[in-house]
């Protein structure tokens, strides 16, 4: 049974590892002083600038910034999971990975089952498009669309037969077998109404393959006029919808070296693009591309273009993308954003112009930088002050979500390019602005209402909202000595030196009250402690806390920011990943690198706010007050239209009456905690 692996196998693996054997193995190395050196495997170059360390046992290129240690190395080089990783070590200095002891209901018990009755299941589709009597008709479709056999066989596709029972009758033989078509999502379990029946019937059906090639869903393209027209496997133990990218692992497969990533929207235009030669093309599984997704892809390529219809819908899509996608930016990686004419997609282009001709538009796509600023302009030139002062006021938050380095740098220059101002003052803006307090709404000295807006918006009138002091917590700020420090795992415990403004030092535990924390200067850099950030923490060394958390986090995707993003990550992988351990989320969402967890890589010495045994009060209030930031930002934003005199929507009617109810009963909540 495979279970969680001890972090003392892991460190016991590392100091038997010698690093530059490990990388040596790969990538020839000349030894240059008391390091070695040779041209980075991760990005082009023709002078070295990739360096190893034996006595740090640590890995660092100058040129891309990738670095880590013989994990990290080969989890980058040779594209494995962290699992996979820690096996290539293991094997290879003869160790047998030990296991902590799993309970018998463990998600390795539960996957085991669902894994093997979907390869069985899927190889009986594959079958069913070559002999089942009503196969004409699924052929017949598939040669319509272009498709070849060849084709078909690599990505597995087959034909899920019309009838109830197909599957169900065939496989589910036994109840043990039964049970695992049910979690598997292949049956559809209906025992009030004493049904069971097959999920998929008379559909094209696609194997949803992970990074290891195991079929772990499917998705379905129904052949007659049944709706919906596309259906996919539900979420289950083993498929997470929001995690999965349709024809990544075709894409490993058969492409030797992956330069880009084309993300698409459905099955059809990865498998025709595959057909045509071009095996770069992901597709999501019904849902936008989340930040999981581009960390993913973003892990294996420094480049990926977002291919959109080129309506309105698809520009809202992509504008959808690029606030994704704006966080994860760093020197090095490319964002491009492609919009096909009118009433094309992939599928359909691909055929039409070939192969060179669809690469010529990926070239051509829209960059990032360009797609940011024309977004930002609303097709506009800043030709006024105030037009000037708007872009500026838009762009800054958003250039501040990335990463330090040249990339950043130059969309300040050409933000003080379009608003004519001095990139310098800019850039003090950027480092000095901090976000408005919130605002006490009962005190707004706007003209009265009545003369203001019209009859029509008498039910609309300012609602109370959170004043700026509605702090009972006092949240305290986290001080480190090291801003580049960062360990694994995190030392959440202990106490830190502090100063008296006499100059006096003395030694003081981190629970102190908030008012003698203004009385003293602390020691090394502060860092801000946000009600986001502790939730993180609090996640990250109790992730128990989450569970029977029954709080509606709706709200919180409202968001434009990047660390609301990555904790409302965060809690849905360990919703999924109950188990997972400091080391799995470390390497799953990549801490040292992910500009949304760049606060943690300062706090690698700090103490924890929270006892262990209250880590679920100290959660949910930190969400809590969340939301209650969220519904204040939402009430900002429609009074915003109701001072330009812009009608509400009959939704936005909706959402401005609901606005005050729910901060109410959020604000009851947070006291009762």
């Amino acid at each position: 049974m495979a279970g969680k692996i001890p972090q003392r196998f892991i460190d016991d693996l590392l100091s038997r590892t010698d690093i530059v054997d490990v990388i040596d193995e790969r990538v020839p190395l000349k030894k240059t002083g008391k390091n070695y050196s040779a041209c980075c495997p991760f990005h082009q170059e023709k002078s070295p600038s990739f360096s190893v360390s034996p006595d740090k046992q640590f890995y660092y290129c100058f040129g891309c910034g990738a670095s880590g240690n013989a994990l990290g190395f080969i989890m980058e080089y040779d594209r494995v999971e962290f699992r996979g990783a820690v096996e290539t070590l293991a094997q290879r200095a003869g160790l047998e990975i030990p296991t902590e002891a799993q309970d018998n209901d463990s998600k390795e018990d539960k996957q085991t089952p669902i894994l093997a009755i979907l390869e069985e299941v899927a190889e009986w589709y594959s079958l069913q498009l070559k002999e089942h009597l009503q196969r004409d008709k699924a052929i017949s479709y598939l040669r319509k669309r272009g498709l070849t056999g060849q084709t078909a066989k690599a990505f597995g596709i087959g034909f899920a037969p019309p009838g109830w029972d197909n599957v169900l009758s065939r496989f589910g033989t036994t109840a043990a077998r039964r049970q695992a078509l049910i979690d598997a999502g292949l049956l559809i379990d209906k025992p009030e109404e004493g049904r069971c029946y097959d999920r998929f019937r008379d559909r094209i059906m696609f194997p949803i393959r992970n990074s290891k090639g195991k079929i772990i869903g499917f998705g379905g393209r129904v052949l007659t006029n049944e709706k919906p027209k596309y259906l996919n496997s539900p979420e289950t133990p083993v498929f997470h919808k929001n995690q999965e990218l349709y024809g990544l692992y075709e894409a490993r497969k058969y492409c030797k070296r992956l330069e880009r990533f084309v993300i698409v929207e459905g099955y059809m235009d990865v498998v025709m693009l595959g057909q045509h030669g071009l095996h770069e093309a992901v597709a999501t599984l019904g849902t936008a591309t989340s930040d999981t997704h581009l960390r993913t892809l973003f892990r294996r390529v420094e480049e990926i273009v977002f291919c959109f219809d080129g309506d309105e819908a698809g520009r809202k899509a992509a504008e959808r993308a690029l606030m994704t996608v704006l966080p994860l930016m760093e020197d090095g990686r490319q964002a491009r954003f492609l919009f096909l004419p009118d009433g094309e997609d992939p599928d359909s282009l691909i055929q039409q112009e070939g192969l060179e001709a669809f690469q010529r538009r990926l070239n051509r796509a829209q960059s990032f930088s360009d797609f940011l600023f024309d977004h930002l302009q609303g097709g506009e030139v800043p030709d006024t002050a105030e037009a000037k002062a708007m872009l500026s006021k838009r762009a800054l938050p958003l250039i501040a979500q990335i990463k330090e380095g040249i990339l950043k740098q130059l969309l300040m220059d050409n933000l003080a390019h379009l608003t004519g101002m001095d990139s310098q003052r800019l850039q003090q803006w950027l480092e000095h602005d901090q976000p408005a307090p919130i605002k006490d709404i009962n005190a707004y000295q706007e003209p009265a209402w009545d003369e203001a807006h019209p009859a029509e918006y008498a039910d609309y009138a300012p609602i109370g909202m959170p004043a700026a002091d509605d702090n009972e917590f006092g949240y305290p700020p986290y001080y480190t000595e090291d801003e580049e420090a960062f360990s694994s795992p995190m030392p959440l415990t202990g106490k830190k030196e502090w100063k008296k403004k006499g100059g006096k030092k003395q030694k003081g535990e981190w629970k102190k009250s908030a008012a003698k924390h203004e009385k003293e200067e602390p020691i090394g850099k502060v860092v801000r402690m946000t009600p986001c950030r502790a939730a993180v923490l609090t996640l990250i060394r109790s992730p128990e806390a989450l569970a029977d958390l029954d709080i509606d986090l709706n709200y919180l995707h409202s968001f434009a920011d990047s660390e609301i993003h990555f904790l409302l990550e965060l809690i849905t992988y360990l919703r999924h990943q109950p188990e997972a351990g400091f080391a799995d989320l470390a390497a799953h969402f990549d801490f040292a690198n992910n500009p949304s967890c760049r606060f943690l890589n300062q706090l690698s010495e700090i103490s924890y706010q929270a006892d262990a045994d209250d880590g679920q009060r100290y959660l949910r209030s930190n969400l809590i007050r969340l939301q209650i930031d969220a519904i204040q930002q939402q009430y900002e934003s429609l009074q915003e239209k109701l001072l330009k005199q812009i009608r509400f929507t009959e939704e936005e009617k909706q959402q401005y009456r609901d606005l005050q109810p729910k901060r109410l009963e959020l604000q009851q909540l947070l006291k009762g905690q």
